[in-house]
């Protein structure tokens, strides 16, 4: 480069020599080779992390430190092994701890710390031991319960820890082998879900547990008989009591919710107090496992006026007469909630989808037989905004099996 300049120069005049000099000079400074590396080149290592302790939890452990003196320091480092991969946890320097977690067993590890600078250089390492508490998925697996039910089994688990879990509940097939049946995700504290469509006969079923890390529960196996289901003749009768919703017309009476079309609804009047609520008479005494209601149809009206939105199914086979609750029991509190998740007003493929297919609920295992049923209307979809309370429903379906 410098040999072509002066050439160059040799064939220019005096005074373009001071501008070709500074133009050799910019392009040979422009071909320097580019240099990759830290942004900082601080070449300090940092000291390491002192006064180490350790707060053993569920699954996991809070290491708490004294971070260096030190400028350049950018976070504190964990390295740990859990399953037989490497895992790492960061702590940003002006933290004075770094949680580790994803253990599947309560025994001993040995985590090591580093203090990293801006320029990566790590401190030389700190080895700590740990013995992480019984994982959330031990502590739930542990409290598994398994009962018969309606075409099934119901599980109830607790999870005190309230960790995102997975329960799997499995069944035996006729050739000895596991087949998935469920995969229930929660992180509530407890609660209770049932798997249904199997037959009427001895059944070895499966659960067991798993966490974001996939960390695996052994499996609790138990052999169940699900119970006959059916769906209740509809031969249901307005038993509404004294002080109950009447009817908006008399084209939208309360047996338009039983009479099998989706293009007819019962619709109380508007604007009246809420909660209100409506009573029939199933004429049979049955212990009911779960429903189906169908909201009014058409997208007008998907998840919006007089749709429910929330509200109380209770039962009873020997009601007050002043329509009172002395003689009832609750059989399940619910909300309707859209697959989308959208606000309202919104609705997606999906919710419209679900406002044709009808949406089901479940009744509590532990609930009686009963013969009259209450609606207990707590919203609907319009009064989220505000607005006066009024309930229509299209149709409900009925399963169970009648006494």
């Amino acid at each position: 480069m410098v040999i072509i300049c002066l050439n160059y120069l040799k064939m220019k005049t005096l005074k373009n020599t001071y501008s070709i000099i500074l133009l050799c000079a910019l392009f040979m400074f422009s071909c320097k080779e580019d240099i990759h590396g830290p942004i900082n080149d601080d070449s300090r290592v940092p000291g390491p992390v002192k006064e180490v302790h350790v707060k053993n939890m569920a699954g996991s452990a809070e290491i708490s430190y004294e971070v260096p003196a030190d400028e350049g320091l950018l976070y504190v480092k964990a390295v740990y092994e859990v399953n037989g991969q490497q895992r790492e946890a960061k702590s940003s320097f002006s933290k004075n701890y770094v949680i580790v977690d994803g253990f599947g067993e309560a025994k001993e590890y040995e985590v090591t710390l580093y203090a990293v600078s801006r320029s990566e250089k790590e401190s030389v390492p700190v080895k700590v031991k740990i013995n992480p508490l019984t994982p959330p998925i031990i502590v739930a697996r542990n409290s598994i319960a398994i009962q018969a039910t309606f075409g099934g089994i119901n599980v109830a688990f607790q999870n005190p820890t309230n960790d995102n879990i997975t329960i799997q509940v499995l069944r035996k097939d006729i050739k000895g082998g596991w087949v998935v049946l469920d995969n229930y995700y929660t992180k509530g504290s407890s609660g209770n879900f049932s798997v249904r469509g199997q037959e009427v006969s001895e059944i070895t079923f499966g659960v067991l547990i798993k966490d974001r890390w996939n960390n695996r529960s052994d499996t609790l196996t138990a052999k169940h008989t699900p119970l006959f289901e059916e769906e209740i003749p509809k031969n249901f009768k307005d038993a509404r009591f004294p002080g109950e919703a009447g009817n908006y017309s008399n084209t939208y009476v309360i047996t338009r919710m039983w009479d099998k079309n989706l293009a007819t609804l019962y619709h109380t009047p508007q604007n009246i107090p809420i909660p209100l609520s409506i009573t029939f008479d199933m004429q049979v005494t049955a212990k009911l496992s779960r429903y189906k209601i169908w909201q009014r149809q058409g997208e007008t009206f998907a998840y919006g006026h007089g749709n429910p939105h929330r509200w109380e199914l209770w039962g009873s086979t020997n009601p007050d007469t002043d329509g009172g609750y002395k003689n009832w029991v609750l059989l399940g509190s619910y909300v309707m909630e859209k697959p989308s998740g959208s606000a309202v007003g919104i609705n997606t493929a999906a919710d419209l989808a679900a406002q044709i297919e009808g949406q089901e609920y479940q009744i509590r295992d532990d609930a009686p037989a009963v013969r009259f049923l209450r609606w207990k209307h707590l919203d609907n979809w319009s009064s989220i905004d505000g607005q006066t309370g009024f309930l229509h429903i299209a149709e409900i379906n009925l399963w169970g099996k009648v006494n």
